[in-house]
């Protein structure tokens, strides 16, 4: 216990995680340890002092997908907010409630400042994390195909080879120039070449399909507005959680809904 009273636990959490928590890969050696990120949990009082977990929790990079994601345990929020509501609350409250709109990426840290630190401010999440997330999602699914076929296989080559060109809009592929391409026997547009591969697969077809109805929506947002999300959420019947996003400019609000839902992950 410190002179001010207050119990300070120290700790490292380092484990070798079996699979990616983003994209789903088995780690065979495809996942590294990535540095240590330091995590500071507040617990419930003990004997009246107050209980602080000062925790270094190693993060890991996946190969694979080349994403990063930290080490979790059940004793640990999966998003700690301690240290932003310390950070803020040193601006007074007549400034906090000032505060109208937070632009953020999809870490739900900030969500949860509004109303205990922002009690007037609304949540808005930048085009830019959400085109991220559509990317990222329909990459898992093609990284999930390519487990089920033989590494030897033509269909293999062609999906690891070729990734870019899928996640290229389908508007701005070029479907006129006819060219030569690895793993095809024959000339071929980029167009034929896309549904050469989506062909392999439905679910993969049908993942490239709903990318290819948000991108165009979100891709002709102003540079300076953003969408927003609803507090409420429901899970579809594959346990994904599905908000509606609402596009608003930075200083109005359109209630009106986007035509379809966002799918922001699994829980």
């Amino acid at each position: 216990m410190g002179d001010d009273g207050v119990i300070r636990l120290v700790g490292s959490l380092n484990y070798t995680p079996k699979a990616c928590r983003n994209c789903g890969i088995i780690n065979d050696h495809q996942i590294i340890g990535y540095g240590w990120r330091k995590t500071t949990i507040r617990f419930a009082k003990t004997l009246g002092s107050t209980v602080i977990l000062c925790l270094n929790r190693r993060n890991f990079h996946c190969k694979a997908c080349h994403t990063n994601f930290l080490a979790q345990t059940n004793a640990v929020p999966k998003h700690c907010t301690i240290s932003n509501q310390k950070y803020f609350q040193h601006y007074d409250q007549a400034a906090r409630e000032n505060v109208k709109i937070i632009v953020t990426d999809m870490n739900y840290t900030y969500p949860k400042l509004v109303g205990q630190i922002f009690p007037n401010a609304i949540v808005v999440i930048d085009p830019f994390h959400l085109v991220n997330a559509l990317n990222r999602a329909f990459n898992k699914t093609r990284v999930r195909l390519m487990k089920t076929l033989a590494t030897s296989s033509r269909e293999y080559h062609a999906l690891k080879r070729y990734w870019k060109l899928l996640l290229t809009p389908e508007n701005h592929l070029n479907y006129e120039a006819f060219r030569k391409w690895t793993n095809f026997p024959y000339p071929a547009t980029a167009t034929d070449v896309v549904d050469a591969l989506l062909d392999i697969d439905p679910e993969l077809k049908q993942t490239y399909n709903v990318m290819n109805i948000w991108l165009p929506k979100l891709l002709q947002i102003p540079a300076k507005s953003a969408v927003r999300f609803s507090s409420s959420y429901k899970k579809s019947s594959n346990h994904q959680v599905i908000r509606t996003p609402i596009f608003c400019s930075p200083t109005t609000v359109d209630e009106e809904p986007l035509l379809w839902p966002f799918f922001a992950g699994q829980e």
